[in-house]
């Protein structure tokens, strides 16, 4: 039964570090995007929501970067961080946004 459950965190994982990857992806994608932008070309707007698209990928990529390492650590291939407390996003003055990680195993 160990084995059954060692192969699905190793599935989950792989499934995660996929996911990992099209994020980074993706968010290379927008850094360029946006570094290609000026002013002379395009609007103040068009910069500020390229420039807010890319705050709020960078946050979903390291919620993701998070779980991954809590799932690693679930896995026994990564060494435990020392506290995985609530965390606070501000991707810009009007939002704020709480997120606790997931918590490996050994640390519930």
């Amino acid at each position: 039964m160990t084995h059954v459950k060692e192969l699905e965190q190793l599935e989950e994982l792989k499934k995660m570090v996929g996911d990992l990857v099209k994020s980074k992806k993706r968010f290379n994608q927008l850094s360029q995007k946006r570094s290609d932008m000026c002013t002379s070309t395009h609007t103040a707007r068009s910069i500020d929501k390229a420039n807010a698209n890319l705050d709020f990928h960078a946050i979903e990529y390291d919620k993701l970067y998070r779980d991954v390492h809590a799932c690693a650590v679930d896995c026994g291939i990564a060494s435990p961080r020392d506290n995985y407390e609530k965390l606070e996003y501000n991707p810009s003055a009007y939002h704020r946004y709480t997120y606790q990680p997931r918590i490996p195993l050994c640390r519930q």
